[in-house]
């Protein structure tokens, strides 16, 4: 077929610039109320909390897609369409690496993107010049600057063997990585703590975060 050059448009949100920070979390003690936004992934803590700036973390596998009524960190894209009316957050697993797979979030109801954590300072600041460039709006963005950072995550579990919760693989160079088991659910986590230096203050960026999750 002939191939055809064309524009397409689409409808987005123009979101405030503003810099905040947010922070995920494994267990009610680590809740704090001088953050802007808090993720907790275990739903028992999240209630235990219930706090305005308080965000409920669904897991990479979601079978079942329970209905939930409050704000949700969706990491897949199947939780993105079922919970889409619910003002969700879509989490780093996403792989969002470029301004167009920001814009087609934002279109179907998402309100802020986590990056890939593939992404170094100098990609994150052209993806959202590109996107104000493009749409000529402000973009929804959050960056991942600290923390330990999921690889993998599985269903089989290697802990089983050795009847724990959490553990380490070590790899032949000696790198290792962190092991949990939670909700039938085996976490593996990059051996490389991820810690981003630059300041994001000028960037762009709406929210930096921090990983401050349980992993043994």
């Amino acid at each position: 077929k002939e191939y055809v050059k064309s524009s397409y448009s689409i409808d987005l949100p123009d979101f405030d610039k503003c810099f905040k920070n947010s922070l995920l979390i494994s267990n009610s003690e680590e809740y704090s109320s001088e953050v802007d936004l808090v993720y907790i992934d275990d739903e028992d803590e999240y209630r235990k909390i219930n706090k305005y700036n308080c965000v409920l973390k669904l897991p990479r596998i979601n079978e079942h897609l329970k209905d939930y009524s409050c704000k949700l960190l969706v990491s897949d894209l199947g939780s993105v369409y079922k919970y889409r009316n619910n003002n969700i957050d879509t989490d780093f697993s996403l792989n969002v690496t470029n301004s167009y797979s920001v814009a087609f979030l934002h279109s179907v109801g998402v309100n802020k993107v986590t990056l890939s954590c593939e992404l170094d300072y100098k990609q994150v600041c052209n993806l959202v010049k590109e996107y104000e460039n493009r749409y000529g709006k402000h973009p929804n963005v959050e960056v991942i600057v600290s923390g330990n950072i999921e690889a993998m995550v599985c269903k089989y579990n290697i802990l089983n063997k050795y009847d724990k919760k959490y553990g380490r693989l070590v790899d032949r160079f000696g790198n290792k990585y962190y092991v949990k088991y939670k909700d039938n659910l085996m976490y593996i986590y990059d051996y490389n703590r991820r810690k981003m230096t630059e300041s994001f203050i000028d960037s762009g960026v709406n929210y930096i975060r921090i990983n401050r999750e349980e992993i043994g």
